[in-house]
């Protein structure tokens, strides 16, 4: 799976410099809209709220894009299409 294939997809994410952004530890919501040679693109609704409170305003025509760099980021997560159980919940794992 390469990263170019997820563009439009939503992925979770622990980014340390999105605590200082929104002042969320994380992991964040990210939807991915584009893969550079450094990094990635994405939007982020904590990020878009924080932006929309500053801004004094409930809406906006733009939604803000953040550029992050592969080295600020720890990991990504992508939900895959396929059935998901809680072992801990069905009591096969304690």
């Amino acid at each position: 799976m390469r990263l170019h294939q997820m563009i439009g997809d939503v992925l979770f994410g622990f980014v340390p410099c999105l605590k200082a952004l929104t002042g969320e530890e994380g992991p964040h919501k990210l939807k991915l809209i584009a893969v550079d040679v450094g990094g990635i693109w994405v939007e982020c609704q904590t990020l878009t709220e924080k932006v929309l409170t500053f801004a004094a305003r409930q809406d906006s025509l733009n939604t803000p894009r953040l550029f992050l760099p592969f080295s600020s980021i720890t990991y990504l997560a992508l939900l895959y299409d396929a059935p998901a159980l809680s072992e801990q919940a069905l009591g096969l794992k304690s």
